[in-house]
Parts: C-alpha cells; structure tokens; sequence
C-alpha cells in the first residue's frame, strides 16, 4: 500500500477520533462532574508513564519489522524477536497489575485530592484502572506490529471502531450509573475484547516458521543496544510530555485537575494530527535507509515536514489565536472558557514546535542511530525539569504552560539545526527556511489579522462556521506558500 493512502486513512482515523472527542467531552465531564474527569485524566496520564517499562521494544520491533519486508532479517529472525518481546510485555502486565493493587492505597489517600468521591470508591476506582492498564499494555506490542507490517489502513478503522465503542456508547450506558466505578468497568470490557482483535490479525500477518531453514542469527545483542537506546529517549519523551501533569495531580483539586486535563487534551489534538505522518513515513525512511536511496529518503523526509506544518500548523493557529471561541463552541460553558482557554493557547504553541522538532528524531530512528538524540534530550531534560519544579509550585498550570513553550522553542532552534546538517550536510537551512518558515510566516499573520477582525459572538453555530472559514483560508495560505507539496509528492 502507498504512504499516500496510509497517511490518509491515518488522518481520517484521527480526525474521526478527534471529532467524537470533541462532541462527547463536553457531555461526559457535565455528567460526571470535574471531579471524576479529574481521577478519568488521572488514569490517562498513568497510561502515558507506562511508556518507561517500553524500553524502546516496541519501536524496534516496528523497525525490525520493516526490515523484514525489505529483505535485511528472515522471518525465523523475527518470530523469534517477537516471541521475546512478547515474554517481555507478559511479565510487564503482570507487575502493573500488581503494583495497582498493592499502591491503590497511597494513590488514594496520598495523592489524589477530592472533597466528593469516597474513598472505597476511589480504591476499587484505581484497582480497575491497573486491570484495563495491564491489557491496553500487552495490546500496545500487537499494535505496533500492525503498524511495523504497514497496515495502516486496519489499524485506522481498528482505532476508529473503538473509539466509538469508548467515547460514544459509554453514554448510553452511563446516564443510568455516572459513578466512576461503572465507567472503568466498561473500560476494561472493551480493552478486552480490543486485545482478543488486534491479537487474532497479528497472528495472521506474522511469516510462517521456516522448518527447511530453521536456524537463527539474530544479532540480539545489537538490537538490544539499539531499543536501550530508544527507551532512554521513550523514558525522557514521558518525562518531558507528562512531569507536569504529575506535578499538578499532586498538587491540584481533582477538580481542578479535570479542567486542567481537557484543556491540555484540546491541545493534544496537535500531536494527534502530527501521529499519522510519522507512523506512515518510519517504516518507508527506515527502507529507504536500507536500500541506500538518499535522494529518496530526503525527498520523503521534506515533503512529509511541509504536509504537517500545514495540516498541524493549520490546526495549532486556530487554537492559539481563537482559543476562547474554540472552548466555547465545545462546550458552551463561559466557566469553562475561563478556566482552560489560556492552557489551551500555551500548550498548542509548544505542541506545534514539538511537533515539528520531533522530525530530526525520524531521521537517527532509520539510521540507526540514535546517540545525538540521547545527547539532546539529555539536555532538554536538564532544562524543564527544574524549571517545571521551580514554576508551577508558584504559577501552576500557566507556568507549566509557559515553560513547555520555552523549552521546546529552545530545542527547536538550538539543537535541530545541529542534528539535521550532522546526518545530510546542508539539510537544515532549506528545511527550516523554505519547509517551515516560509510556510509558517504568512499563516501566522494571515491568522492574526483575522483574530483581530471577527467579531465576538455568543452563538456556538456562528463561531463554529466562523472557525471552518478561517480554517480553510489558513490551510490555503498554508498549501500556496509550500512549493510541490500542493501536489504531496511523496513517494508510493
């Protein structure tokens, strides 16, 4: 299948996803209150920390795998690798589950702040929660192996499907019993019958055992170094994406802790448009890589950046110059717009230059070498974690907000010119000038005159159209400014 066609079901999975996100968020924090979508954000943000106990298995096994199909390993190789990364993600399950059950006592009572929800139901709350994290683990490894096989088009509508069967038959069963317990109890249902799905097609795409050849020359000892390498860099990306949410569900009201959760989860929506590019292109740059086609790999490599600055960047204006607007129309709620417009300005700035910084990564990931990623991330580490400690104990979560920007603003500027011209001598300058800047300029502007020109409005109907306008004249400002990419020449 084309990357063209894996891209675009990519986006329509997302787009399908962010859309049922966008119309039962809203619903579901009215019907359950602040509180129970704060222990709800709680429960995601432990989900993202169980990226630590990955150490880089699953991106190598999505590499290993395109390595397979472009001839470099034979299929003994890999069923052997999977057969070990599957031991690995087992036992993982198996302490998560643990760990859940024994330290639900600390989480609660040391932890999690609430004046409404009690405390036994908060305890069988945190059970659930690490019964659904274990099975979602063990489900994530089948995942990557669908995306390593470049089915990209399954696992879209895989991920389409349950989301509706999360986010929009919850309701239906919800209104009868908006306790925090029954909502984790359907949680785990669906988990489970998304692991039995995902489990049954992996078993279908995995080569056959060759009987004739059977021996195996896996050089294990390289790949490990290689995904040791990919955990450091997994365990800092969960440090640098998720420390200051830790910090405030510590410190804030789970009430306050919900609001402050959909605010950054609007944001999200960023590097959720960012996921489709980079789970198509990785696979293909880590062939081309392979099959030494530089020209081919550097075409790919700027097409695909000019087609997320326009798509993300498009998405990332409209939320950083119509935050209010955007807030309200979700949720028709003027409480609301006051409590997380503001969060959702800062982090969509700072998610749009994550976004963009991440593509460096891309190239050492089908290279092989990750050892300047390491090195810079080091860095980006050393720079936000005191800086984290130090701000949101006296400004909360708009200090978080305001040190994410800068953070990442550094490592965009500073350390991703150096990583590009170090792997393709001369990269950067047209990267940067004539695949971003020169897209990013005139959209930037083009979004600021328009902010400062519409009028303000109290009709969701209005705004929403008022959005879809200045939507589709950023994307064609976007789309005139970025060259061949109006044709997204990129390759099948």
């Amino acid at each position: 299948m084309s990357i063209k066609k894996n891209i675009i079901a990519n986006y329509v999975s997302q787009i399908f996803i962010v859309v049922i996100s966008i119309i039962t968020l809203p619903k579901l924090i009215a019907l359950v209150g602040s509180e129970t979508y704060g222990l709800i954000g709680f429960f995601t943000l432990m989900q993202s920390w169980l990226m630590l106990l990955d150490l880089g298995m699953s991106p190598t096994l999505t590499r290993e795998i395109a390595r397979f199909n472009g001839g470099a390993i034979s299929a003994n190789n890999l069923l052997y690798f999977f057969k070990i990364i599957k031991k690995y993600f087992i036992f993982f399950a198996i302490i998560i589950l643990a760990a859940g059950i024994f330290g639900s006592d600390f989480i609660v009572t040391s932890w999690l702040k609430t004046n409404f929800i009690p405390h036994d139901t908060l305890l069988k709350s945190v059970w659930l929660m690490s019964v659904i994290l274990a099975i979602r683990w063990i489900a994530s490894i089948y995942k990557a192996t669908v995306i390593g096989f470049e089915k990209l088009v399954w696992i879209s509508i895989f991920n389409s499907v349950f989301a509706i069967l999360r986010f929009v038959i919850v309701f239906v069963l919800i209104l009868n019993n908006p306790s925090p317990i029954f909502f984790f109890i359907y949680q785990l249902i669906v988990s489970i019958i998304e692991l039995l799905v995902v489990a049954i097609y992996v078993k279908k795409l995995l080569p056959v055992y060759d009987k004739i050849n059977s021996d195996v020359a896996y050089p294990i000892k390289g790949i490990l170094k290689f995904s040791l390498t990919i955990a450091f860099t997994s365990a800092v990306w969960v440090i640098i994406t998720q420390t200051d949410k830790l910090i405030l569900s510590k410190l804030l009201p789970l009430s306050d802790y919900g609001y402050y959760s959909l605010a950054v989860q609007v944001a999200g929506a960023i590097t959720l448009l960012s996921g489709p590019i980079s789970s198509a292109i990785l696979p293909r740059l880590t062939a081309l890589e392979s099959e030494r086609k530089l020209n081919d790999f550097i075409s790919l490599y700027r097409s695909s950046t000019r087609l997320t600055v326009i798509i993300v960047g498009t998405a990332s204006l409209i939320l950083i110059f119509f935050s209010k607007q955007v807030v309200f129309m979700w949720t028709g709620n003027i409480v609301m717009v006051e409590k997380v417009s503001k969060y959702v300005m800062l982090y969509s700035i700072g998610n749009f230059f994550l976004a963009i910084a991440a593509f460096p990564y891309y190239l050492q990931y089908a290279k092989g070498n990750l050892r300047y990623h390491l090195y810079g991330n080091i860095v980006f580490v050393t720079l936000l974690i005191p800086s984290l400690i130090i701000v949101v104990n006296h400004f909360g979560g708009l200090g978080a907000g305001y040190v994410w920007i800068s953070v990442n603003a550094i490592y965009l500027f500073c350390w991703v010119p150096f990583i590009n011209n170090y792997f393709v001598k001369g990269l950067n300058k047209n990267w940067f000038f004539n695949d971003i800047l020169k897209i990013c300029l005139p959209a930037i502007l083009g979004s600021y005159f328009l902010s400062s020109i519409l009028p303000l409005t109290n009709n969701r109907i209005y705004i929403f159209l008022q959005l879809c306008l200045v939507g589709l004249l950023i994307f064609l400002v976007s789309l005139t400014m970025s060259g061949d990419s109006r044709k997204l020449k990129l390759p099948r």
